[in-house]
Formats: structure tokens, C-alpha cells, sequence
């Protein structure tokens, strides 16, 4: 992949280049692009390593670990999470944000019982998942790519391995995810993301909404919507529906609390997310509680 980048910028000279996909491959190309004077986005670099490059051509898209771990943390310790186990990819993404993690978790009183690396490659996740099982954490945590999200996601289905809360890092919210996991199967289950306020400003609500009209449904497409539509689907119900206003509601309380969010609410919100829905065949949901 370097030397197609180099050939590109250095010998065909070509007008523009669109970045590679991924902390690592980004951490490669972006000090190449910089020496050769090519302007280059990052929409799926995470890393604190490449922010400390200061590299004037190299502009990065995503909240750093920090930020992402930070708001998730946030979350579990909201809902009383005792214990976690942590899987992570062995390179620069996992490591990053396994070492924030831990970081995060200092300030807590959250037990880590199990924690395991795992190569990119990597085939089959079932012996340390039925170790994590076995030990019966209240979270697990698995700072991942795609294919090892879908890979332990449908590994811990078959084992019936079924936390309060199940997080896996990257593409629990791409549509290929859905498809292989089934909508049931994906419900519940918790994933990255972030928000800014200064690129996706909320519209404030002349009135805060309360249980009483969030009784119809309405539809929010996908679970990294944003707050704007989650409150505009509170106040225009569709009958064609897939989410209830509750979970709208929730989602709008919690972005305006926090501009950096693990794809679930922050404490703010008064959350309750109940189990993923492989073990027991129930939907899981994120309620709104406040008052």
C-alpha cells in the first residue's frame, strides 16, 4: 500500500488522493503525504500518536480515545457496572484505546476480570470468549474492526455469551452488521461514534419532552442519528415506526449533555439499557427515564 501512495504522489504526480482506511494504514501514508506537500483527511484514524505528528497536511475527522473511551466509561459507570472484560486488536488502534480505557477506568471502581490481544487476522474469538463468559463480567468491551466485530458478535451468539452490555468498537453501525447479525440480533448491542455540535447543531425544544407524549412511535434511522432528527421524531410520530419516542427522547438528552458519545447516553440521560438480545430472544432498549 506505501509504495501505490508513493508512486501516486511521487512519480504520477495525480491532483488528489483520498486517504487508506484505518488508524495503522493512516499512520503509515500521512508523514508521505505531508513530505510531498498532499493534503490528506482522516475520517477513520484514531490515534493520539498521529495528533502529536504535527503534520500541517494531515487533518484528522474522528474524536481521540480519550474522548471516545471517556464518554463510554461515563456510561457504564452510570448504570452501576461492577465488573468488565476487554478484547483488543494488537496495533495501533486497539492499543490506543485499550491503554485509554484503562486510564479511564482509574477513577472508577469498575473491575477489569479478563483483558486479551488478538492479531488482525484472527480467525476464531471463541476460547477467550468462553473464558470471558465463564467469568461472567457485567460489561465486555472489544476495541475491534469490522471483521472482528461481526467475528466475536456472532461467536458470543453461539455461545450464548450475553453481558448487560456488549460493545464492539468499529461497524456495529454499518448496514453489513445488521444484515449478518438480523435486526434482533443487532439490537442492543452498543458501538462507536461522535458528535459535534458545531457541525450538527440540535434545535432547542420550546418544552422538554416528557413520558406522556412519547407514547406513539417513531422512526430515527439507525442508531448513530442525529439529535436534531431524534427530537424532530418525538414531536412528527410515524405510525411505520421501528423505534419508540423513548428511545428519541434518550438520544437527544444525551448528545446535548455530551458532544463526544460511545453510541449509548451519558449519566445525564438516566439510561437503562437492558441485555442483548441473542441469549434470550428479548429486544433490548434504551429508556428514557427522567423526570
Amino acid at each position: 500500500m506505501f509504495v501505490s501512495y508513493e508512486k501516486l504522489m511521487g512519480s504520477d504526480k495525480v491532483d488528489l488522493i483520498l486517504p487508506p482506511w484505518g488508524s495503522n494504514a493512516n499512520f503509515a501514508v500521512a508523514p508521505l503525504a505531508n513530505r510531498l506537500g498532499y493534503p490528506m483527511l482522516a475520517p477513520t484514524a484514531l490515534s493520539r500518536k498521529l495528533v502529536e505528528m504535527k503534520l500541517p497536511y494531515f487533518f484528522l475527522l474522528l474524536q481521540q480515545p480519550d474522548r471516545m473511551v471517556g464518554a463510554l466509561v461515563d456510561m457504564l459507570v452510570a448504570n452501576s457496572v461492577k465488573t468488565l472484560a476487554v478484547i483488543y486488536v494488537d496495533d495501533l488502534f486497539g492499543l490506543e484505546n485499550y491503554a485509554a480505557l484503562k486510564i479511564a477506568l482509574r477513577s472508577t471502581s469498575i473491575q477489569i476480570v479478563e483483558e486479551k490481544s488478538y492479531p488482525g487476522d484472527i480467525k476464531d474469538l471463541s476460547p477467550v470468549l468462553r473464558s470471558i463468559k465463564d467469568k461472567n463480567p457485567d460489561a465486555f468491551i472489544g476495541l475491534s474492526y469490522p471483521p472482528d466485530t461481526i467475528l466475536a458478535s456472532k461467536q458470543s451468539k453461539e455461545i450464548g455469551f450475553n453481558p448487560k452490555f456488549y460493545y464492539a468498537s468499529v461497524g456495529t453501525a454499518f448496514q453489513l452488521y445488521r444484515n449478518v447479525m438480523t435486526p434482533a440480533g443487532a439490537e442492543g448491542v452498543l458501538g462507536m461514534g461522535s458528535w459535534n455540535s458545531k457541525t450538527s447543531p440540535v434545535p432547542r425544544p420550546t418544552s422538554m419532552p416528557t413520558p406522556r407524549n412519547l407514547a406513539a412511535r417513531s422512526r430515527i434511522a439507525g442508531p448513530a442519528a442525529t439529535a436534531g432528527r431524534a427530537w424532530r421524531s418525538c414531536r412528527r410520530p410515524s405510525p411505520k415506526s421501528v423505534w419508540t419516542a423513548r428511545r428519541s427522547a434518550t438520544m437527544w438528552l444525551a448528545l446535548r449533555t455530551r458532544p463526544s458519545l460511545a453510541m449509548s447516553s451519558s449519566p445525564a440521560a438516566k439510561t437503562q439499557l437492558h441485555r442483548a438480545p441473542w441469549a434470550s430472544g428479548r429486544t433490548a432498549s434504551l429508556r428514557w427515564s427522567g423526570r
